[in-house]
């Protein structure tokens, strides 16, 4: 007689090999998956301090002479979309809207428009840095 297959034992051995393979790379996977959406807040919300900056150049560049003071403490990330220094991630989404935001954060799509910036002197330079936790990002 000639039996071709496989049979009950070479089958549930395939299926236990499988399983480990599986539990080993998921985990793998998501810490991946975690680690570069981290990555592209930290890059995020780098851009979002260069706009801050030119915004900065442009309309605070004649307090630049002032040694080491804030000169705005909280400006909302919403006037770097209106004045074209920072990009909407969609399109038809509402300034300041938890539901429908502009910004959203690679980690969670939750919103940033909430997010604040700050423009500030030293060393008769001007800058601007956004308020947010940075320990993530060093």
């Amino acid at each position: 007689m000639n039996n071709k297959g496989f049979t009950l034992v070479e089958l549930l051995a395939v299926l236990v090999i499988l399983s480990l393979l599986i539990t080993v790379a998921v985990p793998s996977v998501n810490k991946i998956m975690l680690n570069i959406n981290e990555n592209m807040y930290c890059e995020k919300v780098t851009n979002i301090e260069n706009a801050a900056r030119l915004y900065a150049e442009d309309y605070y560049m004649d307090q630049s002479s002032i040694d080491e003071k804030v000169i705005e403490g909280s400006i909302p990330l919403s006037i770097l979309i209106e004045k074209s220094y920072l990009s909407k991630d969609e399109e038809t989404c509402t300034l300041g809207s938890d539901n429908n935001p502009c910004i959203l954060d690679p980690r969670d799509d939750t919103g940033m428009d909430n997010l604040t910036f700050r423009v500030y002197t030293k060393n008769r330079r001007i800058y601007a840095s956004v308020n947010f936790d940075k320990s993530m990002c060093d």
